[in-house]
């Protein structure tokens, strides 16, 4: 298999960046592919969950990458790897940092949540970041309420409608999430002991077979 470099990004925090690229890097690892995720963002959130689990008890390889200077070496290292995800900062601040991260991916993901408030920047964001770029991305739908099924159905009318491409599966709120770095697991392991873990896990599972198939043409 050819290297794929997979950039998981968005200017807004919170959004579900490094829980993605966890999740979705040891669902692909389980599967037997060398997997390799780099913590791009100088807050170090994803080095420290990979802490908390146990460098042994995780299925990827981690690097920490935060200054752009250092980008000319991210096609080395990936060559070793069947895949290789980057963990970006959510911030407007950090975009020229971004902006060399989407350089040297093949496959943009966006994570969004479905909120009014967040579907806007998200979608100028995409248009001033992302489109530029020219690489094929999608937009993957976090922390969504299913006790509010509109703001979903409202948020793929949104992006249907500014053409932006969306992710069929989508990622629920789920306890298990939040609780993940703190129970020293990665709800995709199947470890969680946590309520409704293992539909959580096919949530990513799930999306991780979508994100295989997007980049099996490239």
């Amino acid at each position: 298999m050819t290297t794929r470099i997979v950039t998981v990004c968005n200017q807004k925090g919170g959004v579900g960046k490094t829980t993605t690229v966890a999740e979705v890097g040891a669902t692909v690892a389980a599967t037997g592919k060398r997997v390799l995720v780099i913590d791009g963002d100088e807050q170090g959130s994803l080095r420290r969950w990979v802490d908390q689990v146990g460098e042994d008890n995780t299925p990827f390889d981690i690097a920490i990458l935060s200054d752009p200077a250092e980008l000319g070496s991210v096609p080395e290292i990936a060559a070793d790897y069947d895949l290789v995800f980057i963990d970006t900062p959510g911030s407007r601040y950090e975009q020229n940092l971004v902006a060399a991260y989407l350089e040297v991916s093949d496959f943009i993901l966006v994570s969004s949540e479905v909120d009014g408030l967040s579907l806007e920047p998200a979608d100028r964001y995409i248009n001033e970041l992302v489109v530029p770029t020219k690489k094929p991305y999608s937009v993957l739908l976090t922390k969504v309420d299913s006790r509010s099924p509109e703001q979903e159905t409202a948020a793929r009318e949104f992006f249907a409608e500014a053409n932006q491409p969306v992710f069929k599966s989508a990622i629920h709120l789920f306890r298990a999430f939040p609780y993940a770095y703190q129970d020293g697991v990665f709800v995709s392991a199947g470890t969680s002991r946590r309520a409704n873990a293992r539909k959580a896990a096919s949530e990513y599972h799930a999306a991780a077979l979508e994100l295989l198939s997007s980049i099996a043409t490239l």
